[in-house]
């Protein structure tokens, strides 16, 4: 082999393990880029979801965290969502309300489709919430889901589909 080609050769498979590795590095940015926004449709979601959930159980604790006595965005970040972000329900989103004990006091589902297939014992809250993924209940896909401490000594869980980070 001469010298000439063994260049060549040498220049081409640094070329492709550069672009790889740029893709690669691509790849994982916009993955996490789209996290990050499911996540913050996910928290945005809170209040309006929470206040649902607590109405359809039947439970009245006055204005929802994150809401004014005028029922709109409080000017305080509080819980819910960031400063700046707005208030929005992702389409598909599944929400339950839970007790101390573990069981369903309400549940918003919007469609008859798949329910996400969360575990029996949810994972401890955290002051933020906890995030994780699971999968469906049927079929495929999967769902984010947000586990925070709701009002009183109950569990609030929202549920978003994560089919536009996975397509």
């Amino acid at each position: 082999m001469t010298l000439r080609l063994r260049l060549v050769l040498a220049i081409v498979v640094l070329v492709a393990g550069g672009l790889a590795l740029f893709g690669a590095a691509t790849y994982t940015f916009y993955d996490h880029s789209e996290y990050q926004r499911l996540d913050a449709q996910v928290r945005s979601s809170e209040p309006v979801v929470g206040q649902q959930l607590a109405e359809a159980a039947g439970l009245s604790f006055g204005p929802s965290p994150g809401f004014g006595a005028g029922g709109g965005p409080s000017s305080s970040s509080g819980r819910g969502s960031p400063p700046g972000v707005p208030i929005a329900v992702p389409t598909g989103t599944y929400a339950e309300l839970r007790d101390a004990n573990g069981n369903v006091l309400s549940h918003i589902q919007p469609t008859t489709a798949a329910q996400p297939r969360l575990p029996a014992k949810l994972p401890p809250t955290t002051p933020g919430g906890r995030l994780f993924n699971v999968g469906t209940s049927s079929g495929s896909g999967g769902y984010r889901v947000l586990v925070t401490a709701g009002r009183g000594d109950t569990t609030m869980v929202i549920a978003v589909p994560t089919t536009e980070v996975t397509k």
